[in-house]
């Protein structure tokens, strides 16, 4: 019986959700055969998401390898009343990038988690409907993750201590999720230009959609592509190096020799990771015998930590971070450089 409901499994897997999954019975003695209705991908209430949410776009990840099989931008209704059952809590004027699946076991938000957020603009109307009926314009410039906030302003810190100043000009975000980081480095720093990649295009179409990516920006470039593929790959070097994929891969080990391959003297390589994912424990002990010094800072709840990487000898390895008035006097943005001093940066090497 084991073996015919995992061959079940992954026929269901392979047909699209808006037909039907038929098992038609082997050869042999097995007399029945078994008709399932399947429903349209992304159902308003399909999967364990909350259905009071407002849904405003859903698509699959093809390259998943987890059960989070679908994407949804959502926000909450007008009213505020959200039942979030066994799934994270929301705030209003925010928009949400959940990864959700289907589970039959009737315990809301089972299954659905927060890969990206995105505070709306106040005072701001959108004018379009490409991301569906929202009133939402998203902000950018205010990131509402504290991780992101943490990555961004641990990384501005890091360049400041490695150069002396914070003025970017090339960097590299692999993992695009809603967009937050590149979004953000384009916003703040005029002359950066960035090359932002993710295996998924349909992550790519979500973010300029409905979180402000800037496609438009002649200083972007996305790229459809494995990130390690990418970083392995010949091109330009960089300045700050952005990597935004959780749970970490177990290839993305060779992530750390092949940004430090592509990164300028000096440079930064800033790893967003779970605590108590092993690849990521693995990639820190990796990074500690590739780069000359390397920090490490955790966000409020022990769950989310940054790994800060620099390329560099002599004046490049400052001991400590700057100080939000060093950081200032530098160059770097206000916000980053006081998100840069919310947080403790332990010196591992």
């Amino acid at each position: 019986m084991a073996r015919c409901l995992a061959v079940f499994a992954l026929a269901a897997a392979a047909v699209p959700g808006s037909h039907a999954v038929v098992l038609q019975a082997p050869p042999g003695k097995m007399k029945y055969s078994i008709t399932i209705p399947a429903r349209p991908v992304c159902a308003p209430k399909g999967g364990t998401c909350p259905g009071d949410m407002n849904m405003l776009r859903c698509a699959m990840r093809p390259h998943s390898s987890d059960v989070h099989a679908e994407m949804k931008v959502m926000e909450m209704p007008s009213s505020g009343g959200v039942n979030s059952g066994l799934g994270p809590s929301y705030a209003p004027n925010v928009r949400y990038l959940l990864f959700d699946a289907d589970d039959t076991s009737g315990f809301t938000g089972v299954k659905c988690t927060v890969q990206s957020a995105m505070s709306c603009k106040r005072g701001s109307v959108a004018t379009t409907k490409k991301c569906g009926d929202s009133r939402c314009v998203p902000d950018v410039r205010n990131p509402f993750l504290e991780y992101v906030r943490m990555q961004l302003g641990g990384a501005v810190g890091a360049l400041g201590a490695s150069k002396g100043q914070v003025k970017p000009l090339a960097a590299a975000v692999v993992g695009i999720g809603a967009g937050s980081l590149p979004s953000w480095l384009l916003a703040a720093f005029p002359r950066v230009t960035v090359d932002a990649v993710d295996i998924d295009a349909s992550v790519v179409s979500l973010a300029a959609d409905c979180f402000g990516l800037p496609k438009e920006d002649n200083r972007l470039q996305t790229h459809i592509e494995d990130g390690l593929h990418f970083m392995q790959g010949e091109g330009r070097s960089y300045d700050m190096v952005m990597l935004d994929v959780v749970p970490l891969p177990k290839s993305f080990r060779a992530m750390v020799s092949a940004a430090h391959d592509r990164m300028l003297s000096g440079g930064i390589l800033a790893v967003n990771g779970w605590k108590p994912d092993k690849e990521f424990q693995g990639l820190q002990k990796d990074a500690m015998k590739t780069f000359s010094r390397v920090w490490l800072a955790e966000d409020q709840h022990g769950g989310n930590q940054i790994l800060l990487a620099v390329k560099g000898s002599g004046a490049q390895l400052r001991d400590s971070m700057p100080t939000v008035k060093e950081l200032q006097a530098m160059g770097a943005p206000e916000d980053a450089a006081a998100w840069s001093s919310d947080f403790a940066w332990t010196k591992l090497v």
